[in-house]
């Protein structure tokens, strides 16, 4: 099977894009038929006092007067027939945009209800309930699950159902209450119970050091580029970013440089018995607290890291990141403190679930999406379809025999395809993907490919970031 991209969602073309579209054109109508009316109505005024003067004055100017009361009358009835056909038309509008977002909302809350009930019967009926569910499903072989994405939705909103309904059943005085509450959650059950897992895991603070040097890298001019630094050749330690300068020459000789954040995955999978006593700071406990939208250590870190970088108030920044360091991206985009020290103009994510967190304001927001990857349907459903953030969906094919069914599809080799994928599609003209990589181009995150501007590295350097379970203040240094 060859590599294929299976959808595109979000983007201005997108149609729940177009229908915002609609209502804000509603909006514009609405207000352009009060303004004929207040003109109509301030006509309707001058046209009286023209018939009042007209009763005043000598004959042939009363004549006149009355033949202008007349006209600014029936330019009055015109006003008032465009105010009435003005907001017939608004109202149209904004009830078309209405009635589709009403239809999403209902088809995503009944969905999300009937997973949940579905998830409570399996536990209240108890395990051997389970495979009698898989074997109905289908979720058979070693690989049950990489092909049959769509499943891992329903699964991901089934769960938290399951394990509150088993609660309810073995603890009576508390269960009936977080089934309450996870079900009436406006963002459905995962944030949640997402939560009260992260509150099993030790918290820590955030310390940053220096490693030194990153490797040798060319300037990015396609999404192939912007990827490859999260597959390093070498071995860094967990917890390692990395910062490269990017400098562009433009064609009058000015010099503008942008900033690239790489972010890594997970590298420490460990329970929390365990857990607290590591320092990674990548690890299942921060995952959760993202999932639950709790900002994270990582987070909180990034300013000190990009002082330690040497990058400038305001300067622009481009955070890239795969699995949870996508999250982390994501996140940091919208961060009040990250964003007051620095311009973040886009976000680039491999194989994050980012559907059930906040959008950052006014950043672009491209990413990648295996569709036999299990990690991005962690949140149990698809991105939303914004203007500014874009979803590319792609299939790599099956799972090797013996291959592993989560982190085969999951790694940064699939995604490198994944980006030759949209590179190929938006040099042939794809018009979604064309206008993200123009875009990306304008804000100089990548480099043209013909000669009106030069760029170059004119820096690379990588941070580590692990974390100190002792609460201790943030601790900044230099390699040992």
């Amino acid at each position: 099977m060859t590599d294929r991209i299976v959808g595109v969602r979000g983007g201005p073309t997108s149609t729940a894009v177009v229908m915002a579209d609609v209502d804000a054109l509603g909006v514009a109508v609405e207000e352009l038929a009060a303004r004929c009316g207040a003109d109509g109505r301030r006509l309707a005024a001058a046209a009286s006092g023209a018939s009042f003067v007209g009763d005043q004055l000598v004959p042939e100017l009363a004549t006149t007067a009355a033949a202008m009361g007349e006209a600014m009358r029936a330019v009055t009835g015109g006003a008032a027939r465009s105010e009435a056909e003005l907001s017939e038309l608004a109202w149209d509008l904004r009830r078309a945009a209405a009635a589709y977002r009403q239809a999403e909302d209902e088809q995503v809350r009944s969905w999300r209800l009937l997973d949940l009930a579905a998830g409570c019967a399996v536990g209240v009926a108890g395990l051997p309930a389970v495979a009698g569910v898989a074997a109905a499903l289908g979720v058979t072989g070693v690989n049950p699950l990489a092909d049959k994405p769509d499943l891992v939705d329903h699964l991901v909103r089934g769960l938290p159902g399951a394990a509150l309904c088993a609660a309810t059943r073995l603890l009576p005085q508390v269960g009936p209450g977080l089934a309450g509450a996870a079900a009436g959650s406006p963002d459905g059950p995962v944030p949640l119970s997402a939560g009260l897992l992260a509150g099993l895991f030790t918290p820590g603070t955030y310390r940053v050091r220096e490693l030194g040097p990153g490797p040798t890298v060319v300037p990015p001019a396609s999404l192939a580029d912007l990827a490859r630094p999260l597959l390093p050749a070498d071995q860094p330690p967990p917890g390692w970013l990395q910062v490269d300068a990017i400098e562009v020459t433009l064609p009058d000789g000015a010099t503008h440089t942008t900033y690239q954040v790489v972010l890594p995955g997970t590298d420490d999978w460990s329970p929390p018995w365990v857990q607290r006593s590591s320092d990674a700071a990548r690890d299942l406990g921060s995952n959760l607290e993202l999932m639950a939208g709790r900002r994270t250590e990582l987070t909180r870190s990034l300013p000190s890291v990009l002082d330690l970088a040497g990058v400038p108030p305001g300067a622009d920044v481009v955070l890239i990141g795969h699995s949870q360091g996508g999250l982390v991206a994501y996140q940091a985009a919208g961060d009040a403190q990250l964003r007051a020290r620095v311009h973040i103009t886009d976000v680039v994510t491999f194989a994050a679930p980012l559907a059930l967190m906040a959008p950052p304001k006014g950043v672009r927001v491209l990413s990648l999406e295996n569709q036999r990857d299990v990690v991005p349907h962690a949140d149990g459903q698809p991105n939303r379809e914004r203007r500014e953030h874009v979803t590319l969906t792609f299939d790599t094919g099956p799972v090797p025999a013996g291959g592993d069914w989560v982190g085969y599809p999951h790694g940064m080799e699939q995604y490198l395809r994944g980006a030759d994928l949209f590179d190929s599609a938006a040099a042939r003209g794809d018009p979604a993907l064309a206008a993200v990589l123009q875009g990306l181009r304008s804000r100089l995150v990548l480099a043209r490919r013909d000669q009106a501007r030069t760029s170059r590295v004119r820096s690379s350097r990588r941070y580590q970031v692990s974390i100190d379970r002792g609460a201790q203040p943030p601790v900044l240094g230099t390699p040992r």
